[in-house]
């Protein structure tokens, strides 16, 4: 599988609200801010969701800190659901990338994929990605708790009761839940970058990405 870029893939989630606006932005994992502060640019309204509170607070008091962010403190099976039922209207994009690395919080429960997906069921059409696909390909290795994670048969089978309406696939490390209608955007995307992604010129960067990820586990 070739691979462009690692992280959220930025030029096609912009390509996708070319096609057709997209209202909210949800993050789980805030970290240092980096994705919440891009998306600020691109949504109307973006929460993103932390674990660690100190985490939250310091990213939320950088200088410059877009004012249409909200930060929400919580485990992200907890915060998701209240969210989704009190807050969220209009469309959705969800970037789920709140597992547990080192050095961010969450290491009591590492991986609570499946449970964010549960609480997403009941938004009409949301587009949804998942970071780090290669993370649910095997298990992994200490000192992650493999036990804490599910595999990517599981994903997909929960994909496939929960939004049936949807087409799902892997690019960039990143697993992509998307509404039909959103179906174009994706495969042009795909075609056109084709040739960068399968270049032999790109391995040797694509092998240094890899490393500098694996060293993030």
């Amino acid at each position: 599988m070739g691979i462009v870029n690692f992280s959220i893939p930025k030029e096609l989630v912009v390509k996708l609200i070319d096609f057709k606006e997209i209202d909210n932005f949800i993050e789980t994992g805030t970290y240092k801010g980096v994705t919440s502060f891009w998306a600020a640019k691109y949504f109307k309204k973006v929460y993103t969701i932390e674990i660690d509170e100190r985490i939250s607070n310091e990213t939320s008091s950088i200088p410059g800190c877009p004012n249409n962010i909200e930060f929400l403190i919580g485990n992200s099976k907890n915060i998701l659901p209240e969210l989704v039922q009190s807050k969220l209207s209009g469309s959705c994009f969800f970037w789920l990338d709140g597992h547990w690395c080192m050095g961010a919080g969450g290491k009591d429960e590492e991986c609570p994929l499946l449970d964010e997906l549960e609480a997403i069921k009941s938004i009409q059409n949301p587009i949804i990605f998942i970071d780090d696909a290669r993370c649910f390909l095997g298990p992994l290795p200490p000192p992650h708790d493999s036990s804490h994670w599910p595999r990517i048969d599981q994903i997909f089978n929960k994909i496939s009761q929960l939004f049936p309406n949807h087409r799902f696939t892997i690019q960039d490390d990143v697993i992509m839940v998307i509404p039909v209608e959103y179906m174009p955007v994706l495969d042009d995307d795909w075609k056109n970058s084709f040739h960068v992604r399968f270049s032999s010129k790109k391995k040797s960067s694509f092998l240094g990405k890899i490393k500098k990820k694996l060293k993030s586990l």
